[in-house]
């Protein structure tokens, strides 16, 4: 018993890669190194014991949480906290593992109690960010969930949310080729298809903006070209007028010349 013991105090502090808190498989606090460790101290142990009992019970709880029967493993962590608390032994290894298992424990169980919930909340939100087309905030707020493998549900999301950058980020190429070639229409249309699927696809709007702005720009030139024109004419119509009437007046006085000898 004391050799088992020993190993599971040993592991129960050993920091995770990375961080001192440890992550199995379905991203939850108890980790694979602590699952691991219940299964093998429980095979080592021999004869019915708290401690070992605990363990079997902590290693089935994370074998039902895997599989997302989170009230399952629920109830199976409670019975293993149960057998921890009434835990006694005048061995310091063994009080310290059984401590140590407990601590984590607890927060295990605590934890799990509020995942459903929680897992509930940050689906709708991804769902809410999908609906807006705001695709690149959706696949952010799903690399925060830590949701368990069997969680499919994130998978299908996933799937979609890569989906649709895929597609946005093939019509801005579209659209930047098109504005390279300086065909503004095609252009146009390959940004808006992009802002369609997703409104944050990086270089859409600033691409369907530069697109807007060229196609303008000759709609402009077009319309002071016919302006400059009208000028013209308009230039040209009125020195017609203004030749006439000053003919017309040199005229009449020309005529009252003639007229006063008389």
């Amino acid at each position: 018993m004391n050799r088992a013991a020993n190993e599971t105090a040993t592991l129960l502090t050993v920091p995770a890669a990375g961080g001192t808190r440890l992550r199995s498989a379905s991203l939850t606090t108890l980790g694979v190194g602590v699952a691991l460790l219940l299964a093998r101290v429980a095979a080592a142990q021999t004869g019915p014991d708290e401690l070992a009992e605990a363990a079997r019970l902590a290693a089935h709880a994370q074998t039902l949480e895997d599989q997302c029967r989170y009230r399952e493993a629920s109830e199976w962590l409670k019975t293993a906290l149960e057998r921890l608390r009434g835990f006694r032994s005048t061995d310091l290894s063994q009080s310290h593992a059984a401590g140590s298992l407990l601590a984590q424990l607890e927060i295990r169980s605590r934890d799990l109690r509020g995942l459903p919930g929680s897992l509930d909340l940050q689906e709708a939100g991804v769902h809410r960010l999908v609906e807006a087309k705001r695709i690149e905030s959706a696949d952010r707020l799903l690399r925060q969930v830590l949701a368990p493998a069997c969680e499919v549900r994130f998978t299908r999301l996933e799937q979609e949310v890569g989906r649709r950058q895929a597609e946005s980020r093939k019509w801005v190429r579209v659209g930047q080729e098109a504005l390279r070639r300086s065909d503004k229409k095609a252009a146009k249309d390959a940004f808006e298809r992009a802002v369609a699927v997703n409104v944050e696809a990086p270089g859409a709007s600033e691409g369907l903006q530069k697109a807007r702005a060229l196609a303008g720009g000759r709609h402009l030139g077009k319309v002071v070209a016919v302006l400059t024109v009208v000028g013209i004419l308009g230039g040209g119509a009125y020195y017609g007028y203004y030749e006439r009437q000053h003919t017309k007046q040199a005229g009449y006085s020309t005529a009252s010349l003639v007229v006063s000898p008389r």
